[in-house]
């Protein structure tokens, strides 16, 4: 994966704000995916997977306090796991159709993640 970094982190650690390690690591792409996922190298999307759905759970709380529609309904009142989100994902990329041809190579996991939970937890 290639690093950038990002003008407010590095210059908050300048200043000894963030770790002299703090940086913003690129995103994970659907090839990168692919092969840590045949590797079966989880030490990397497991918590990069739940950083996502943590993500998404924040996104619809704030849109919920916002008295906006959710991005997707679950029964659950927790961000889904890793594991799940996964699944959602390889079952999307397994299923080109759903989403109306395969994912580019280059595009962003979280992106494809995303669409599986929507598609899978639709509102109503």
């Amino acid at each position: 994966m290639r690093v950038r970094g990002f003008i407010p982190l590095a210059f908050a650690a300048g200043f000894g704000l963030a770790t002299p390690n703090a940086y913003a690591a690129d995103a994970i792409t659907v090839e990168e995916y692919v092969e840590l996922k045949e590797a079966r190298d989880l030490s990397i999307l497991v918590p990069y997977l739940q950083g996502a759905a943590d993500a998404m759970w924040s996104a619809n709380s704030a849109l919920a306090g916002a008295g906006k529609p959710p991005l997707y309904c679950t029964t659950e009142d927790r961000p889904l796991s890793a594991t799940r989100l996964m699944e959602l994902t390889n079952k999307l990329l397994a299923n080109p159709g759903r989403q109306g041809r395969p994912a580019s190579p280059d595009l962003s996991i979280t992106t494809v993640a995303a669409n599986a939970v929507v598609l899978s937890y639709p509102c109503k």
